[in-house]
């Protein structure tokens, strides 16, 4: 029984030094639940499918959730800075696992985005989109708010 005893109390104490966690250890990203008010800010794309933005292109969303309306900086069509807003919408979709984020331009025409987007990740930093139909992954960084030479639309890329 002592030997019993014994071999229980070291085991004990070799599983307590293994679960101490050093100081020095990096925190993980915390995952937050995906909603109107935890999407809202300014929002910058870092990397399309793994590859950062190249050159001087840029690409800016902005959601609002108090009226489910969105602003959108671009150059991504033609070397200036474009602007085009909406409304947008977020739902879940049981068919793509989560919650989806879609868009209506506020044009005359009312044009939905090309895309629908599964929002796959969500932390304070970051977040990523899936687009709904194909594998293509964008990842933006959370930003204060959009460079003012791009939201005035002189800033050019080349």
């Amino acid at each position: 029984m002592r030997n019993i005893l014994k071999t229980f109390v070291i085991m004990l104490s070799a599983i307590s030094l293994i679960a101490c966690d050093s100081d020095d250890a990096t925190p993980s990203e915390t995952l937050l639940d995906i909603n109107y008010a935890t999407t809202h800010g300014t929002w910058e794309l870092a990397r399309v499918n793994g590859e950062e933005i190249a050159g001087d292109a840029f690409f800016y969303i902005t959601l609002d959730r108090t009226e489910s309306e969105f602003n959108i900086y671009d150059s991504t069509n033609s070397g200036i800075s474009h602007h085009s807003s909406g409304t947008f919408a977020l739902e879940q979709d049981d068919t793509e696992g989560g919650m989806v984020i879609s868009g209506e331009y506020a044009n005359q025409f009312f044009q939905k985005w090309n895309n629908s987007y599964l929002v796959v990740k969500l932390t304070a930093e970051k977040m990523v989109w899936k687009t709904v139909g194909n594998d293509e992954i964008q990842e933006f960084k959370k930003v204060e708010t959009v460079p003012e030479d791009i939201v005035a639309g002189t800033r050019c890329s080349e």
